[in-house]
């Protein structure tokens, strides 16, 4: 895996044959824009990064990105900029040995023109929060031929911003490839990777996980069913509890006692976070059960 602050990326590598990238994401510094081949698996069609970073990520599909929980119990998507690589791009483009130049078929499976089937390559993002899939994908197209006319058939050859909002908060996000280019038994002939950079997230609010003698308070019992008891070993302004998308679901303000009791009877099970905000904020992950 590397990490990138709140995320962390997950990197498949196989030993066997010398060695070679099999899943997840690379992050790469290659700027070769002309080599199409096969042998330029990590060179972004724009020459760079977004506007200029020497550093960025390629994807295979199935590619996952995971929140940084140790650091980050909260984190919500925002957005990606997006690129298609150079051997995709001219694969696209022109076809080669394994796949065929987009548009160009018999006629015969749409009853159209030589040259105007529908192709498109297209990548979807989604993702998990709190163990449950997320009931929303963003969608992007690469590269899309599907238009009456063909003079708008396209394929990117920058970096496209790709908003992630609607995804909310979560603890991964998938990304999965398709073309109308395939084979029945080995699937996609498309190449299936995909470029990213400047993926950005938001963060509810200020997080700071203080596992030491600095702790400010302690919960117990947790997992927790009915009453949550909270210590504090200093004083406090305001204690919150939030759900997994900062929503705010119960608060004490003008905090006067170091033992408190919350009922959390009331909740449904799963996790949340109790947080409490003097000179600066601390959370801890509560589980309701």
């Amino acid at each position: 895996t590397f990490d990138s602050e709140a995320l962390t990326f997950r990197n498949y590598f196989d030993t066997s044959f010398g060695g070679f990238w099999t899943g997840g994401f690379a992050y790469t510094n290659m700027v070769d824009t002309v080599d199409g081949s096969f042998f330029n698996l990590y060179g972004v069609k724009t020459g760079s990064g977004y506007s200029g970073s020497a550093n960025y990520a390629v994807g295979q599909s199935g590619a996952k990105v995971l929140r940084n929980d140790a650091l980050y119990p909260i984190v919500v998507a925002n957005e990606v900029r997006v690129s298609i690589g150079t051997y995709g791009y001219n694969v696209v483009l022109n076809g080669n040995s394994n796949a065929r130049k987009f548009g160009d078929t018999t006629g015969t499976a749409c009853g159209c023109p030589q040259g105007s089937y529908p192709d498109y390559f297209k990548l979807d993002i989604g993702g998990w929060n709190n163990g449950t899939a997320i009931n929303d994908t963003v969608e992007f197209f690469l590269a899309d031929y599907r238009f009456t006319n063909d003079s708008l058939d396209y394929i990117i050859d920058d970096w496209q911003l790709v908003d992630l909002s609607s995804l909310g908060a979560f603890d991964s996000l998938w990304f999965s490839l398709s073309s109308t280019d395939n084979d029945p038994v080995f699937g996609i002939n498309t190449p299936d990777f995909f470029f990213i950079d400047n993926l950005t997230v938001d963060i509810p609010f200020d997080v700071y996980d203080l596992n030491n003698e600095e702790d400010i308070f302690t919960i117990f019992p947790n997992p927790a069913s009915e009453m949550l008891n909270v210590a504090l070993n200093g004083e406090g302004e305001i204690l919150t509890l939030t759900d997994l998308t900062g929503k705010v679901l119960k608060s004490i303000n003008n905090i006067v006692s170091n033992q408190l009791s919350i009922d959390v009877s009331d909740l449904s099970p799963g996790m949340y976070f109790v947080m409490i905000d003097n000179d600066f904020k601390t959370s801890k992950k509560l589980i309701v059960e």
